[in-house]
């Protein structure tokens, strides 16, 4: 399951987040392998109910682990203003290239999620930006919590 968060403008500018835990467990591993993925989309356009759609597809999806909780967790107690180290961001380096993750307070002191980086090729990813509640963000510190002992194998299921 996936907690989504959508952001819809009439300008068609708006973004949506989501967010699940998922177990990577591989048929022949005799372990648990949890982790995060923290998905980002734009919105694009509308479908035929005339509802605001978004690009899942082209969007950016960048896995998580038990830091990078402890990380949004502490953004969202109001222990840091931002993720990270010295306010930096989180660095995130795979195969697809280079992601950086700001999640912090805002400037409005409302919590934000914004995703930038480079493809493989050093191409720029356009920046991906949504503002979160205080009660979208209640939910996330909750689903977080949840997650933290599945990600650090401390769970009753491993």
């Amino acid at each position: 399951m996936e907690y989504r968060i959508y952001k819809t403008n009439r300008s068609g500018t708006g973004s949506a987040m989501g967010i699940s835990l998922a177990n990577l467990r591989k048929p022949e591993e005799t372990w648990d392998s949890w982790t995060i993925f923290l998905r980002l989309a734009r919105q694009s356009g509308e479908n035929e109910n005339g509802d605001s759609k978004f690009d899942w597809v082209g969007g950016i999806k960048i896995k998580m682990e038990a830091l990078d909780a402890a990380e949004f967790l502490l953004v969202l107690q109001g222990t840091k203003e931002m993720a990270g180290q010295a306010g930096k961001g989180l660095y995130h380096e795979s195969a697809n290239g280079i992601r950086i993750i700001k999640f912090g307070v805002g400037e409005q002191g409302n919590i934000t999620l914004s995703i930038s980086g480079f493809a493989k090729d050093r191409t720029p990813i356009p920046n991906i930006f949504i503002g979160i509640s205080d009660a979208e963000a209640t939910i996330l510190a909750n689903l977080l919590r949840y997650s933290i002992p599945y990600l650090s194998g401390w769970s009753h299921s491993n």
